[in-house]
């Protein structure tokens, strides 16, 4: 529904061509795999996407292989891989290094800092970019922080609000290309780009957000 929604918005105006178009195969099998990825091309509008991501390591060598087809034709940009599941942060780590990957997409929060003991680093040490998935742990840090206002100290590095003050930690880390924090609110929206404002927390206030959460 979100490739459809982006397709028909891009179509309308006429965003074509300037927008970073990224998705994710998920599935088992090369025809399958081909069949979703044409099928993501057709929703969105375009015979070329910037990204596509094997989602959580799914039958990674055929994907991959078929992914890589689709780059030497011209219609894929980047390749990469996900994976959301702690126990899949081994097969992760090997993945990157033994495929020539673009992106990774990792789940990253200031209570889940668990990729940066080593993914994020070692996604630096190979030129890995990155997307950083659930900033918000989904609903769980605005659980956590629920009738409490945002510190006044973060307002120094432009925070003005709770999703902007987890986004900016997450985007503060040197490994981090993107955040993507998922929401189908406008208003929501509105207050995640205030993110991109302002400075960013430096190490002293990372260690203070973390310390608040």
């Amino acid at each position: 529904n979100a490739e459809r929604v982006i397709g028909e918005l891009s179509a309308e105006l006429g965003l074509g061509g300037r927008m970073f178009l990224a998705t994710k195969v998920w599935t088992q099998g090369r025809e399958a795999g081909i069949r979703q990825m044409e099928e993501s091309m057709r929703l969105l509008g375009s015979r070329r996407l910037d990204l596509i991501q094997v989602h959580n390591l799914a039958d990674l060598p055929t994907q991959m292989g078929a992914i890589r087809e689709l780059k030497e034709a011209g219609r894929v940009r980047y390749i990469g891989t996900t994976a959301t599941n702690p126990r899949r942060d081994a097969d992760l780590e090997q993945a990157m290094k033994d495929y020539p990957i673009d992106f990774i997409g990792v789940d990253y929060a200031v209570d889940n800092r668990r990729a940066a003991e080593r993914i994020l680093p070692l996604a630096q040490d190979l030129g890995i970019a990155t997307l950083i998935y659930v900033p918000f742990g989904r609903s769980r840090l605005f659980a956590r922080t629920r009738g409490m206002a945002v510190p006044e100290w973060a307002r120094e590095f432009g925070a003005t609000s709770w999703g902007q003050f987890f986004i900016k930690y997450v985007a503060a880390h040197p490994a981090t290309t993107c955040v993507t924090p998922a929401t189908s609110k406008a208003k929501n929206m509105l207050d995640n780009i205030g993110a991109a404002y302002g400075e960013l927390p430096d190490a002293a206030a990372l260690r203070k957000m973390e310390q608040l959460v």
